[in-house]
């Protein structure tokens, strides 16, 4: 679309677009991408805690490495 509107209307029209391209894609990106991000990182802490979803994945893999070796 941007080599289209280079040829048709010159660089000033083609940069233009460029800008409303990557602006239009940034804003969708976030808006699809941003809740679920958000959710992401809120679900897995418990209250208060910030480190706490990393204490529990290791706790589990130290259950899983436990019951192999047994």
């Amino acid at each position: 679309m941007v080599s289209l509107a280079f040829i048709h209307s010159g660089l000033d029209e083609a940069r233009a677009m460029s800008s409303r391209l990557s602006t239009s894609l940034t804003i969708l990106v976030l808006a699809l991408s941003g809740p679920g991000w958000l959710v992401h990182l809120l679900g897995d802490r418990g209250p208060g805690a910030w480190g706490s979803a990393v204490d529990r994945r290791a706790a589990r893999r130290t259950q899983r490495v436990n019951r192999v070796e047994q």
